[in-house]
């Protein structure tokens, strides 16, 4: 947990890398705890952004960029976990990812985008979920996945 937290060098100089937040992702999904698990997403997106931001793009975790393996983990989590909330939190782990994919796009990128497995999650967990309220979230995702 201190790894995801702290997102520093280890006092043995090894820095994170994805590899190694998505292997947390994965145990905390795998516990259940999905809370944890997009807490180590944001983490992940906060330290590839202040990267970008301070040395325009060579900075000390643009590595720690999260993929969209990393976003189907969390969103995954979400699904299994179940419960009223779990629908909305996926459209919102959802909605960073297109934000994300679109500014990758403009740069000739293609680390993170929606896939398959990324609109059939969203959309299981928003099944899971049971919130009648989000049926424009369903639809816009179904309408995006068919013109992928």
């Amino acid at each position: 947990r201190s790894i995801g937290v702290g997102g520093g060098r280890h006092p043995y100089g090894f820095r994170p890398n994805p590899v190694v937040y998505n292997t947390m992702i994965q145990s905390y999904a795998n516990i259940g705890d999905a809370s944890s698990a997009e807490a180590i997403l944001d983490r992940m997106i906060s330290l590839y952004s202040s990267s970008l931001q301070e040395n325009l793009g060579s900075g000390a975790f643009r590595s720690v960029r999260p993929n969209t393996r990393t976003f189907n983990m969390v969103l995954n989590a979400w699904s299994k976990k179940g419960g009223a909330e779990c629908g909305g939190r996926a459209l919102s782990i959802w909605k960073r990812l297109n934000i994300i994919a679109l500014e990758e796009e403009r740069n000739g990128e293609t680390y993170s985008r929606p896939d398959v497995i990324t609109f059939n999650t969203v959309l299981a967990a928003l099944a899971k979920s049971a919130d009648v309220e989000n049926r424009d979230g369903k639809e816009k995702i179904v309408g995006e996945a068919a013109a992928q």
